[in-house]
């Protein structure tokens, strides 16, 4: 048995723009967070110190 081809590989995965729209928001929305959680982690450290 012979692997499927990439073109059908492919093809057998319906992307739609929507999709790849909500993908790139989730993106950054994760970074968002994880940018917000740093700084605000480093806030409180420096509020520590003082």
């Amino acid at each position: 048995m012979r692997p499927a081809s990439p073109n059908k590989a492919l093809a057998a995965i319906p992307v739609t723009v929507a999709d790849l729209i909500e993908r790139r928001l989730r993106m950054a929305d994760l970074l968002f967070a994880l940018a917000s959680l740093k700084v605000t982690e480093a806030a409180s450290s420096g509020a520590a110190k003082k």
